[in-house]
């Protein structure tokens, strides 16, 4: 069996912290991975927006309020740090050092990408490759566009995020070469287990992709999620990925 961080369908569980521990320190920084790490995961989810001026950035929101709100792929590094000391917001941590922390924890890493200039693919795969992570990465994007261009420019292990339980699974995975689908379930509150049936869990397994569940603070979720075939699931606190597998041992 692969080692926890290789991301392969149906190998190891994978604990994955989103945004690093973020119930425990600032989402997406360099302590949200150390408390990632202490808490038990063994990946980390982390948001990725690029400036104009070519520089990824660990930060969820693609736009920042300051003097008006702007994109961040229409501003330089500079302005977006300025933007966002004006407006009081936290000061976006470089996916570099992020990945430093990531690489020192020994921990996977799963990417969700939020949007990326002509060229990023291949920033972002160099810059894991620079860190020893690429053959522990995923990169994911709610964007299917995206998504495709992570495995076709970037060569990397790849996840489309989506919310709609109607999607055509079997023409994306095929179309866009996915490793991974990510159902973001969780939006539909009580209701979110009923789209994971067993009909559809085997008609993903059939494409050869794999699955990441949702986000959640429930070990009774988790538990649910990763019985019905799921091969990730994520969490504010690992801690509680970590008590629902012990369920399942």
């Amino acid at each position: 069996m692969p080692e926890p961080g290789h991301w392969v369908p149906g190998g190891e569980r994978h604990l994955i912290a989103h945004r690093g521990a973020s119930l425990f320190a600032p989402e997406n920084s360099p302590e949200a991975v150390r408390q990632a790490a202490a808490r038990g995961a063994t990946d980390v989810e982390v948001d990725v927006n690029m400036t104009a001026d070519g520089v990824l950035l660990a930060v969820h929101d693609g736009v920042v309020a300051g003097g008006g709100v702007r994109w961040i792929s229409q501003m330089t590094e500079a302005e977006v740090r300025a933007a966002a000391a004006e407006a009081e917001a936290p000061d976006p941590p470089r996916l570099d050092d992020v990945l430093a922390v990531v690489a020192e924890a020994g921990l996977g890493i799963y990417l969700d990408v939020k949007q990326l200039l002509p060229g990023g693919p291949v920033v972002l795969g160099d810059l894991l490759r620079a860190h020893g992570l690429a053959d522990h990465a995923v990169g994911a994007s709610f964007r299917a566009d995206l998504a495709g261009r992570l495995k076709s420019e970037a060569g990397l292990t790849t996840s489309l995020l989506f919310h709609d339980p109607g999607i055509d699974v079997h023409s994306l995975v095929r179309g866009l070469d996915l490793d991974f689908v990510h159902p973001c379930y969780d939006v539909f509150g009580a209701g979110a287990l009923a789209p994971l049936t067993e009909a559809w869990v085997a008609a993903v397994r059939a494409t050869g992709a794999g699955i990441v569940g949702w986000n959640t603070l429930d070990p009774a979720v988790a538990a649910a999620v990763f019985a019905r075939g799921a091969d990730g699931v994520c969490s504010d606190d690992p801690a509680v990925l970590v008590e629902a597998v012990a369920t399942l041992a």
